[in-house]
């Protein structure tokens, strides 16, 4: 939303600005470059167990590290 929303004015800025098409190709490249990053930072969850449900996850995981007080 952030980078492909304005996409098309950015586009258009840089062909009114250069008179070129090779900047607006270099955009598509940079933007495809930090989407390779921001996949590449993700975490693995390939072996994570899919079947529990998100709070549950989320409720055993904080009751494993704060036990609740006797």
């Amino acid at each position: 939303m952030v980078a492909g929303g304005p996409a098309p004015l950015i586009a258009t800025a840089l062909l009114g600005y250069y008179h070129s098409t090779v900047p607006i190709a270099l955009y598509i490249v940079g933007c495809a470059i930090v989407s390779l990053l921001a996949l590449a930072a993700l975490p693995n969850r390939q072996h994570a167990d899919h079947t529990v449900e998100y709070e549950e996850g989320t409720a055993a995981a904080g009751s494993a590290s704060h036990p609740a007080p006797g």
